[in-house]
């Protein structure tokens, strides 16, 4: 895994490794090309599947990892799972949990490597 994987790790599963709060990289490559891969890291916010929408519920931001009859769980992004009553209604927010500019610490190639890296993710 190249060094700047380790960005993704943050937030992301990755070959068995990271934290499971954003989806699943291992199989990224199979669903985008490059110029996908790169604008999704370039503008989080375009585009966020309903599963990842971040939501609020009082001072917890985070995503709903389980709702049914005895319980609302929402994980923040330290990854921790708070608990609410099953009825409480979450504010939606507009921009994705992955910050923009992720790649303003990486050269060009360092970069590049990355999303060669996960582009071979299939």
């Amino acid at each position: 895994m190249p060094c700047a994987a380790t960005l993704c790790s943050t937030c992301h599963r990755l070959e068995d490794q990271g934290r499971e709060f954003g989806p699943d990289l291992s199989r990224i490559g199979a669903q985008f090309n490059r110029e996908q891969i790169l604008e999704h890291i370039l503008k989080p916010s375009q585009v966020i599947n309903p599963e990842y929408l971040l939501r609020q519920v009082g001072d917890t931001i985070g995503m709903i990892i389980s709702r049914d009859d005895t319980a609302l769980v929402i994980r923040d992004a330290a990854g921790v799972d708070h608990k609410f009553p099953p009825n409480t209604n979450t504010k939606v927010l507009p921009s994705s949990a992955m910050p923009p500019g992720l790649l303003a610490s990486l050269t060009a190639p360092e970069a590049a490597d990355l999303i060669t890296y996960l582009r071979s993710k299939k």
